[in-house]
């Protein structure tokens, strides 16, 4: 319902009618679907029609247009979960609390004080499930592919899902998702015979290590240190 206000009688008014208020409560909403922030859409609308923030404020605890009713622990604690599964789904934690706070109309801060009790996305005591590491190292993997240093890798997904890099680390030596350093024997025997064959090609040894270990996300001198074992290219082969 589309409700227009005489501003100028409004601001005249000394007392208004309930109609007069439930329509001020529905401009407020209007504004707060249109993006706008609860708070600065009151003021916008106390503004307008001369009137205070908490007269709004206290009218709409009646109509229930937009004031966030109270939440129990469990609707808090069900919030942050919400918060937990768009982070898993690609968001970035600021971002899954800012679509949330649009959503019940609550802000992103105190989405994050309630999880400060509940602790249910935050790194101090949650627990992840194998399923969720799993994802987390994958998507670490993920961003090493495309080109990015595995150390920046678990940076950024480490801060996306509030947690520590060694963390994740951690979780890759038992998981072997991305770490470079995760090969078999048959594996690093097969390294050092490419650089061989590069080697054999006519390329300087130095130059083949570094070629090869830019294909395996490898450091030159693990190759190296492998080879010393081995034996393959190093002068003193099989």
């Amino acid at each position: 319902m589309n409700i227009v206000l005489d501003v100028e009688e409004i601001r005249n008014t000394t007392r208004l009618s309930e109609y007069e208020r439930e329509a001020i409560c529905q401009e407020v909403k209007a504004l707060i679907d249109n993006g706008m922030a609860t708070i600065r859409a009151k003021s916008t609308v106390a503004n307008k029609y001369n009137i205070s923030i908490s007269s709004i404020s206290n009218w709409d605890r009646k109509y229930g247009f937009f004031t966030t009713p109270y939440l129990t622990d469990d609707m808090r604690k069900a919030i942050c979960e919400e918060v937990q599964k768009l982070t898993f789904s690609g968001l970035t934690k600021k971002e899954a609390e800012r679509i949330l706070g649009n959503k019940y109309h609550i802000s992103p801060e105190t989405i994050r004080k309630w999880d400060l009790n509940f602790r249910e996305f935050s790194a101090e005591k949650k627990e992840f499930t194998n399923d969720e590491k799993i994802a987390i190292c994958k998507e670490v993997k993920m961003i090493i592919d495309a080109g990015e240093k595995a150390e920046d890798a678990k940076k950024i997904v480490a801060e996306k899902f509030n947690i520590h890099p060694s963390t994740i680390q951690l979780w890759d030596m038992e998981l072997r998702i991305f770490s470079k350093n995760h090969k078999t024997e048959e594996m690093k025997i097969q390294i050092c015979q490419e650089v061989k064959a590069l080697i054999q090609s006519g390329k300087k040894s130095k130059e083949a290590c570094r070629i090869i270990s830019e294909k395996y996300n490898l450091y030159p001198s693990t190759i190296r240190t492998w080879d010393l074992k081995f034996r393959i290219f190093s002068g003193r082969g099989r």
